[in-house]
């Protein structure tokens, strides 16, 4: 193999083999060595360097043998040995991984041909949900003794109800007749030979339910449930207005969230040939398969009888599709709600009345005449179409938390996917001038004492802010309020944050993991503990403000002192405001700020230059002001990073910047823009952009709907296609229209509590799905490769499909509107 560059050889490495290869020496020979000055010893440590190194290249060797523990530079060798298609590279982050893809390849080519290995073969180079329908098993036929197909009757069903809800994805049940024409043109997806690859974009993170097993599951204490978001009061009626019993799972009040099924494919999948029943699918939740299996649970329960009477699994006891916890009023513990007393409902519009108790049934068993009557009880009403529960009459509860899993079409915003990453400390320890106050803000547990000491569990963010005001103003203090529950501080009141020059604060949602003492190894005292950034979810409803806890001097030096305040997996709905001179760098990751309309959600006011940097975050606006009432704000830079801003029509600026120097790097902003000066790369603007200093800055990769005052631009779109079009002759101010109106983006969804928002739809035209640096897609979703992962896939199927036969690819997401007549039979 190619020689790889080998890991620098250790102090400590070179002692223990010279030691091992001195003690090869006859005792003797070493005792009269060391009576005369131990030359021989070093002598041997000398060449220990050589035997060593030897030493390295034998294991590095023998480490490139196996795709496990091979280099890196070593895997494109071993993927040429196993015949792995090379695949084109990557945005950094991606997630791709070479590794994984070189080790499966041989199980690929085990089952090459096969519905099965498509299936998979597209799930690892895309990383989406996906799955390979052969046509042939689509065709209508008749039905035979010898091999009986029930999935697929002669005639469309219309009773179920699920058949036109199918229609078009891996899932349809039309019976389809023989097309002889390819399967990628429109309509001939009858072609026999041929084979549907349906991809689903969505990435499903998951609020995983806690292990009841063994658990009394009608009195779980709330530390068990302490990972789960808790529902807040549903505002019904006009105008809006709180009711009992009424509650949704959205942080925005009014907003629906929808609800995924959780990706429970398996192994075990492969044995159905490439298609996996749409229970195991991480896809939309819909309310007729939810209603039919929770319904013959209740008749079952009526009934007497025992089990899950119905094909389906979708409330698998190890892994249901969502689960309801409910405090009952006056409890102290939470009671598991068994999927049988789940009534799925339709709560797009508020229901009048709350739903009755219990619900009545009959039957009549077989060989009797009379008919038994018998009623099951009813303890909530759901709907995971939009994430909105109502309480039966004359049941009242003070908090309901859910486990459920929502999709989005990356990591982005506020949930409980993975947030951990290099740039972010994983272990907090003092060190280099700095130390370390530490709040854990756990409302399950009683405050602990002493509000002066380092680390300390509180039982409300409004106790640890109070103990960082008074207590955390030493100078070269790192502030970490942990917000160890995913919970949510329904106080309105504005909620004040207070910064101390030369200080660090972070209010980040994460698990607490304490430093444990253990036998044997050392306890390190500035060492506190870690944080790990995932399954936690913070909301604020109060308006934050954020105010300095004393006048700023009025020297530079004493300016450059003010402190800085970073937000991490935290949901706002009260917007952030910042006063002047109360930090001197703003940041935000993987955060939500949604406010009511014409409402500022993030207001920067800044006083002196000041670093706003909002990362993987939905944002819907952005202002940071130039008025000299707050001060001059020249100098003041704002970056915006794989994040989404807008979707607000009420606004008529979701960027106002107007002093700042602004970058924006693989961001989608979906409303209008007015900036200082502008750095843009792999950015959408939808909307009208206004750069006052166009004279500086670069836009490249990007689009732009307007076109007149902006800065210099490299490969950006519409001015490419329209360059495109003038080499061709000249183009009237009606064709350049047409023209830019055609490279106009579409996108699935626009209002950020969608699933979807951000994400370009096929229509788009390939110069913005395939424009950006690198030939990946412009906007937000930049980071995913969506397109050259397509590419690669496409570039693979020739490998591994039967001769003759032809592939497509389908991406079966959907919008929210489209998925609106789906939900309806």
């Amino acid at each position: 193999m190619t020689s790889t560059r080998s890991p620098e050889i250790t102090q400590e490495r070179r002692d223990d083999v010279a030691a091992r290869l001195y003690a090869l020496l006859p005792a003797d020979i070493r005792a009269e060595d060391a009576a005369q000055g131990r030359a021989l010893e070093a002598f041997i440590a000398v060449l220990a360097q050589g035997s060593a190194e030897i030493d390295r290249e034998l294991d590095r060797f023998h480490d490139a043998l196996f795709v496990e523990t091979a280099p890196e530079d070593a895997l494109t060798e071993l993927g040429a040995l196993v015949a792995a298609e090379p695949m084109n590279p990557l945005p950094q982050g991606a997630g791709w991984n070479a590794r994984a893809f070189i080790a499966n390849t041989i199980r690929y080519r085990r089952g090459k041909g096969t519905a099965r290995v498509l299936a998979a073969l597209a799930a690892d180079i895309t990383g989406e949900g996906a799955q390979a329908v052969e046509v042939f098993r689509r065709l209508v036929r008749l039905q035979h003794l010898a091999d009986p197909r029930g999935d697929r009757p002669g005639l469309a069903s219309l009773v179920d109800g699920e058949t036109r809800a199918r229609a078009g994805t891996a899932q349809d049940a039309l019976p389809r007749v023989s097309d002889l024409r390819s399967i990628s043109r429109a309509g001939g997806r009858g072609f026999v030979p041929s084979v549907g690859l349906h991809l689903l974009r969505p990435v499903v993170p998951v609020f995983a339910a806690p292990d009841t097993r063994g658990l009394d599951r009608d009195a779980l204490p709330a530390v068990d449930v302490a990972a789960l978001p808790p529902m807040q009061p549903w505002p019904v009626g006009e105008p809006p207005t709180q009711k009992a019993g009424y509650f949704q799972l959205a942080s925005m009040p009014g907003e629906p969230i929808r609800l995924f099924n959780p990706d429970r494919r398996s192994d075990g999948d492969e044995a159905t040939g490439g298609s996996v029943r749409p229970e195991r699918m991480p896809d939309r939740l819909r309310r007729l398969p939810l209603h039919s299996e929770t319904d013959a649970l209740r008749r079952a329960h009526a009934k007497g009888e025992v089990g899950t009477p119905v094909a389906g699994q979708w409330f698998d006891p190890l892994n249901p599709a969502f689960t309801l916890f409910i405090r009952a009023k006056g409890q102290a513990t939470f009671r598991q709600i068994p999927a049988r007393e789940v009534l799925i409902a339709n709560f797009d519009e508020a229901p009048a009345k709350r739903p009755v108790p219990e619900r009545a049934y009959d039957w009549v068993r077989p060989g009797e005449t009379v008919t038994s009557t018998g009623a099951a009880p009813i303890s909530a009403a759901f709907d995971p179409v939009t994430g909105r529960l109502v309480l039966p009459a004359g049941v009242e509860a003070d908090e309901v938390r859910v486990a459920f899993a929502t999709g989005i079409g990356r990591p982005i915003g506020a949930g409980p996917h993975e947030r951990n990453a290099p740039d972010v400390p994983f272990e907090l320890v003092d060190g280099a001038g700095r130390t370390h106050f530490i709040r854990i803000v756990d409302g399950s547990r009683a405050s602990e004492p002493e509000p002066g000491k380092a680390v300390r569990r509180v039982e409300t963010l409004q106790q640890a802010l109070a103990d960082w005001s008074a207590h955390g103003d030493r100078p070269g203090t790192v502030g970490v309020i942990v917000l160890a529950r995913s919970d949510r501080d329904a106080r309105t009141a504005n909620l004040t944050i207070k910064t101390h020059p030369g200080t660090e604060l972070t209010l980040v949602a994460a698990q607490w993991r304490p430093q444990v003492a253990r036998p044997g190894v050392p306890v390190e005292a500035n060492r506190h503990g870690y944080l790990v950034r995932r399954e936690r979810m913070f909301t604020l409803a109060a308006a934050i403000q954020v105010e300095p806890s004393r006048a700023p001097g009025t020297t530079p030096a004493e300016a450059e002192e003010i402190g800085t305040l970073t937000f991490d997996g935290i949901a706002f709905t009260g917007g952030i405001a910042t006063a002047p001179h109360s930090v001197s760098a703003l940041a935000l990751r993987y955060c939500s700020i949604r406010v009511k309309p014409t409402r500022a959600a993030l207001n920067v006011r800044p006083g002196q230059p000041i670093s706003v940097t909002i990362e993987d975050s939905l944002v819907d606006n952005v202002r940071v002001w130039s008025s000299s009432k707050y001060g001059d704000a020249r100098g003041s830079r704002l970056t915006l990073r794989r994040s989404i801003v807008g979707g607000t029509p009420e606004m008529s600026l979701h960027m106002k910047a107007p002093q700042a120097d602004v970058t924006i790097c693989d961001t989608t902003i979906l409303g209008h823009v007015e900036v200082g000066t502008l750095d843009a790369t792999n950015a959408i603007f939808a909307g009208s952009l206004k750069v006052i200093r166009h004279q500086v800055g670069c836009m490249r990769y990007s689009y732009s709907a307007t076109a007149q005052a902006l800065p210099k631009r490299f490969r950006c779109q519409p001015d490419l296609a329209l360059q495109a079009a003038r080499s061709e002759g000249r183009v009237s101010a009606a064709q350049a229209e047409a023209i830019a109106l055609g490279l106009a983006p579409v996108f699935y969804d626009t209002d950020l509590c969608e699933p979807m928002v951000g994400v370009l739809h096929p229509l788009t035209d390939p110069g913005i799905r395939a424009g950006g640096e690198g030939d990946t897609e412009m906007g937000a979703f930049a980071p995913t490769g969506t397109p050259i992962r397509r590419a690669n896939l496409t570039r693979a199927l020739d490998s591994y499909l039967p001769f003759g036969a032809e592939a497509e690819i389908f991406d079966d997401s959907l919008s929210s509107s489209a998925m609106y007549w789906r939900h309806r039979p």
